[in-house]
């Protein structure tokens, strides 16, 4: 089992390096859905900010860019670091329109991780285009490692029997000594364990 664990946690540490950047897409698409779903004029998109995680001035643009884009492909709005142009294909705008559509596109030589999602304007279907740029999609993938690093692998199980499928015995808990080496294993029961109380059994077999 504690080898399971071993093998299961770089598994659980690349599968939240791979949900983080998506996560902070989602978060930042739902928040254009919602401030799109408005009757009237189409509202304009935020100002872009040119600034990276550290407060540097980015040199590849924006770090977070958005459009809205009808559902035949045509440019509605954008942010300004965004560009003049459609970042996403007819086939993308259209798949979009019926679900989330994740990829890559390039702005000024910089790849960004984009997602577009279904969204309504006055009535109107559209698709709402977001993306982070590769400082910002770094900065989240080391937040979540160092997040996952620091809680480590799953806990040890206990040993289960192949008969019974039950636990056979509780989790040794080594005790470690000053100079890296460890003692014998210690089975003391853990804090909050209380001592059964006896059976019918244990006492009519209690001598007198």
């Amino acid at each position: 089992m504690i080898a399971a664990a071993g093998f299961l946690f770089p598994q659980r540490l690349t599968s939240g390096l791979d949900a983080s950047p998506a996560a902070t897409l989602r978060a930042q698409a739902d928040a254009e859905v919602v401030r799109l779903d408005v009757r009237g004029p189409l509202p304009h998109l935020p100002p872009s900010s040119p600034r990276d995680p550290d407060g540097g001035l980015g040199t590849g643009g924006a770090e977070r860019v958005a459009q809205v884009l009808a559902p035949d492909g045509r440019l509605l709005a954008f942010t300004d670091g965004a560009g003049g142009h459609p970042l996403a294909d007819t086939a993308q705008v259209r798949a979009a329109t019926r679900g989330e559509v994740g990829f890559t596109a390039s702005i000024e030589g910089q790849d960004y991780r984009m997602l577009a999602v279904p969204a309504e304007n006055d009535g109107k279907e559209v698709a709402v285009l977001v993306g982070v740029g590769p400082r910002l999609a770094d900065a989240a993938t080391t937040h979540t490692r160092d997040a996952l690093m620091l809680g480590g692998p799953p806990p040890c199980s206990p040993p289960v029997s192949a008969r019974t499928g039950w636990p056979v015995r509780p989790c040794v808990r080594w005790t470690g000594c000053a100079d890296g080496s460890r003692r014998s294993p210690s089975r003391t029961p853990g804090p909050g364990w209380r001592r059964p109380p006896p059976t019918t059994r244990s006492r009519l077999s209690r001598p007198p």
